[in-house]
């Protein structure tokens, strides 16, 4: 699996990262395909200072292999 982080912000006590994956999923076949996805997190300042993920979500751009 792997991810490249295309857009970075921030503002108030929320940062967040998007970007676009891709990881290796095993078909019905034995074998296995690559399949390419976006996500975006959104990080939340704490008062203790450290910045943790508040909300994840992604998607896959082609429905996965049987």
């Amino acid at each position: 699996m792997s991810f490249t982080s295309v857009e970075l912000g921030s503002g108030g006590d929320l940062a967040y990262n998007v970007g676009k994956f891709a990881v290796d999923v095993p078909t019905s076949s034995g074998e296995s395909k690559r399949v390419m996805g976006k996500y975006v997190d959104i990080y939340k300042l704490h008062e203790d200072g450290t910045l943790k993920i508040h909300v994840t979500s992604f998607n896959f751009d082609e429905p996965l292999p049987d």
